[in-house]
């Protein structure tokens, strides 16, 4: 992931908090992580944007174990 990248917020404009998972259905960040997002550096941003791809992968395999239908398997 290039600093670019690392900088473009993985907001996609789909606002609405999952009150089971407690995170973001769009971006998959808790409201502490969507807080911190401007003051992070470029590191930081990095290694958040990597939480969200392993949490992202966690979620979706739970959900296909489980047969269990979620905001983030939808």
């Amino acid at each position: 992931m290039t600093d670019q990248d690392a900088r473009v917020s993985p907001c996609i404009g789909v606002c609405r908090m999952d009150e089971q998972d407690r995170y973001c259905i769009g971006c998959l960040r808790s409201r502490e992580e969507i807080g911190a997002w401007p003051g992070l550096d470029v590191q930081a941003r990095r290694a958040l944007k990597q939480t969200l791809m392993q949490r992202r992968a966690r979620l979706e395999r739970t959900a296909t174990q489980t047969g269990v239908s979620t905001a983030w398997s939808d």
